[in-house]
């Protein structure tokens, strides 16, 4: 991992933003209206879908996708203006968040700046007609990288957007793109802030592996640890997402879970999640508001940082659409009071034992037992992921406040499992 990584990154969260579908004005200025609301979940960071502007060529839907970017220099105009994207950084800082931009560099679209001044660049067909790795990516034309000036063009958007204020960015499909690459890139832009924030969207691990069939090289997570300061779960969210529709058991990611902390460094640091952007909601595929819940609490009790998806406060089943306008609903803001959960979590994850703890997982009935101590605290939460009626065995003896409910509970070596998840401060919290 980056050396100078900060552990305390596991302790935070990031909050995922369409700008196009989070308001009725699609714009910067939407979002920098409900900046307040935001802070008060609990937010450290907000992540930004990309904001350039999009192609034309090939594009997807009527308005395209985000991915698909025309002009990295520039801002999309249907979000407003540089000033005010200026504007929305300096609104985030001044409520102490901080702002990550979704960097796309694997590739642009087919009709881009750069297509059109340096279609050296890109990947062609024996023809000499663009193209991508990807099938499905029709949109877009991938970069080579064989002319080491794409490495300074590229490095140098960096520097543009850190220069502005920009905190952080989450670099899309990072495990496509060359490795010296980002070791030449982030050397330059941490002279400019050393304290930048680097997220790779690491892949799918099969992913990755037809990737590399066709004859590609990429980068594996273990690799990219080296540089970047955390990674997505790409490496075991495929079982958690199997668990959703009913095709593993909570078992089979849990273990991924575990393998992590063999396979990574010590000081490893993943982002975890329900949903994104690129998957349709969680609550779509369980159709069960109480186990909706109880997931994201297992999610926010994994070590890793965690990561939120704009409108999951609704409770909707509805992802909004990547190529059109289809903005969030808000109506049915805080249903079943996930809102509240969500706060008392973000809460939650600030203790210490986040930071540096020790994880344990134990499934028992469908039931999942979390234990996570370090030398002062201990939290152990007790998680039902299907409707368990009845008891289980726990080695708790004594008198134990739970975080969710704020109640005080006299266990004796068994508890009664309720509901909705339960999370019990065992050793004194010396963390206000």
């Amino acid at each position: 991992m980056a050396a100078t990584t900060n552990l305390n990154l596991r302790n935070k969260i990031i909050y995922q933003v369409f700008v196009r579908q989070y308001s009725d004005t699609h714009n910067f200025e939407g979002l920098r209206k409900d900046l307040k609301r935001i802070k008060d979940l609990g937010i450290d960071y907000i992540e930004l879908l990309p904001i350039h502007p999009i192609g034309k060529l090939n594009r997807k839907g009527s308005i395209g996708s985000p991915y698909s970017v025309y002009d990295y220099y520039a801002i999309n105009e249907d979000y407003g203006s540089l000033d005010d994207f200026k504007n929305l950084i300096n609104d985030i800082h001044k409520l102490d968040m901080k702002i990550i931009m979704d960097i796309v560099f694997n590739h642009t679209s087919r009709d881009s700046i750069l297509t059109q001044r340096h279609p050296e660049w890109f990947y062609k067909t024996m023809n000499g007609e663009f193209k991508n790795r990807v099938g499905d990516w029709s949109d877009v034309t991938d970069l080579n990288f064989e002319d080491k000036k794409t490495y300074e063009y590229l490095k140098d958007v960096l520097i543009y957007y850190t220069k502005l204020g920009v905190d952080g960015y989450r670099f899309d499909v990072a495990s496509l793109i060359p490795y010296d690459f980002f070791e030449y890139a982030f050397k330059e832009v941490k002279k400019i802030n050393n304290d930048i924030f680097l997220l790779a969207e690491t892949i799918h691990l099969n992913f990755n592996k037809y990737i590399r069939d066709l004859g590609y090289n990429t980068s594996s997570d273990g690799e990219l640890y080296n540089l970047f300061d955390a990674e997505y779960e790409y490496d075991c969210n495929d079982y958690l997402q199997q668990y959703l529709k009913g095709e593993c058991e909570i078992t089979e990611y849990l273990k991924r879970v575990y393998d992590e902390e063999a396979m990574y460094p010590l000081n490893y640091i993943k982002v975890r999640f329900i949903e994104n952007h690129d998957f349709g909601r969680a609550v779509s595929f369980l159709n069960d508001e109480i186990r909706l819940k109880n997931i994201l609490t297992l999610s926010y009790l994994t070590k890793g940082m965690m990561f939120l998806y704009n409108g999951i406060e609704t409770l909707t089943k509805r992802l909004p659409n990547l190529f059109e306008i289809d903005e969030i609903k808000w109506e049915n803001y805080n249903k079943d009071g996930i809102v509240d959960l969500i706060k008392k979590l973000n809460k939650i994850k600030k203790r210490e034992c986040f930071i540096n703890g020790i994880w344990d997982y134990k499934v028992v009935d469908d039931v999942v037992i979390i234990s996570i101590k370090n030398s002062i605290q201990e939290l152990r939460g007790i998680i039902n992921l299907n409707h368990y009626k009845g008891e289980i065995k726990i080695d708790l003896y004594g008198n134990y406040k739970e975080l969710l409910s704020d109640k005080y509970y006299d266990i004796n070596g068994h508890v009664k499992v309720e509901e909705e998840a339960l999370i019990f401060e065992i050793a004194n919290d010396k963390i206000s």
